[in-house]
């Protein structure tokens, strides 16, 4: 049936697709058609294969759902193309269906005895509606990515100019004084833009399937860590961080990489946490490893929320930094601190209660 209606089918899709079309494109009948009548055609072939029990394990026959895949996929990708929402594109194939059950009842009658044909093409149609989807979503996904990516590279050259020009300001000695604190709210300002660019770069390289750079080269963090602490401490001066370490700290480590994710704790810790306690942060010498723990009072974290803060683009993790006011941008602080300590063949855990407060907990392989 469908071989013998494909012209009327192949009719009635472009007119459900010129439906569809987004508004202003004037999409003529080639583009509206596309790869349909092919998918029609595979559609049939699989059917055929079904219905054989003959059927030989190589040929067109048993090349049919391979073909199917491959014409829905083109489909999809042309319709990404002309701009056809997500849901356009399921309508289009939620149409067919009801199109062909229609001609099926029409011609073979309602109790025909091969109903078990039209349970295979509703399966067809869902196969190739599922790679679709999965194409679909996959493709929007990595230029999503890749555009934050390319912006934020763009955005970097600019921004250390203003950078660069604050700091030379700054350093005038000329510098009106009722000018300082104009310009050094805009070296802070660029200073935070800058790590909110470092930390999209980091995201949008891991998400679009490479591994966070790290470099690592014999050092100790019990040094390191603590000027990280006393610059975080004159940015935040209504804040009180107290740090302490103890045991061996060296090993191979990425400096710059530890500091970042270390700010990033801090920072984290200081926004969310109740500015009446102060921000302890803990490194201590195991081992086979280092283990970082930065604690705070406050609030605390949802249980259900503790892995989902790690990720960004969760629903509930936008959800608790909103509640909490967070003013933190794009959230990418946990999740770049993440990747840091797996770069460094270790984790994070986070553990929160309102009694104890939060406590985010990293441990680093020493080599």
């Amino acid at each position: 049936m469908i071989r013998a209606d494909s012209s009327l089918l192949t009719t009635q899709w472009e007119a459900v697709a010129a439906r569809l079309q987004p508004a202003g494109a004037a999409l003529g009948v080639d583009a509206l058609r596309d790869d349909v009548p092919n998918l029609l055609q595979a559609i049939a072939a699989d059917l055929e294969r079904e219905r054989s029990s003959e059927a030989p394990a190589t040929g067109a026959l048993a090349d049919a759902a391979r073909l199917m895949s491959e014409y829905a996929i083109r489909h999809v990708a042309m319709r990404l193309g002309q701009g056809f929402s997500l849901e356009g594109v399921v309508e289009e194939y939620t149409a067919m269906r009801m199109a062909v059950q229609r001609r099926w009842q029409t011609v073979r009658g309602a109790s025909d005895d091969k109903v078990t044909d039209l349970i295979h093409f509703n399966e067809g149609i869902d196969r190739v509606l599922s790679d679709s989807i999965a194409w679909y979503l996959s493709r929007v996904a990595y230029g999503r990515d890749l555009f934050l990516g390319v912006l934020g590279h763009d955005l970097r050259t600019p921004l250390g100019a203003i950078t660069m020009s604050a700091q030379l300001l700054l350093r005038d000695e000329a510098l009106p004084e009722q000018s300082t604190k104009p310009v050094l709210r805009i070296f802070n300002s660029a200073t935070r833009m800058q790590r909110m660019i470092n930390d999209l770069l980091d995201f949008t390289r891991t998400r679009l399937g490479g591994s966070l750079p790290t470099y690592r080269l014999p050092a100790q963090l019990g040094p390191l860590f603590r000027h990280t602490v006393e610059e975080l401490a004159a940015l935040h001066p209504d804040a009180r961080i107290q740090y302490s370490c103890e045991g061996d700290l060296s090993g191979d480590w990425d400096v710059g990489r530890l500091e970042q994710m270390l700010s990033n704790l801090i920072g984290n810790a200081i926004q969310h946490g109740d500015r009446a306690q102060p921000v302890s942060v803990l490194a201590r010498g195991a081992e086979q490893e280092v283990v970082i723990a930065v604690h705070n009072h406050g609030a605390p974290i949802a249980t259900e929320l503790i892995d989902q803060m790690f990720d960004p683009l969760t629903q509930g993790a936008r959800e608790h930094r909103q509640s909490q006011g967070s003013d933190s941008g794009l959230g990418l602080g946990l999740y770049i601190s993440r990747e840091i300590a797996r770069a460094h063949g270790g984790d994070i855990k986070a553990r929160s209660d309102a009694a104890a407060g939060t406590t985010f907990t990293v441990t680093l392989a020493r080599t």
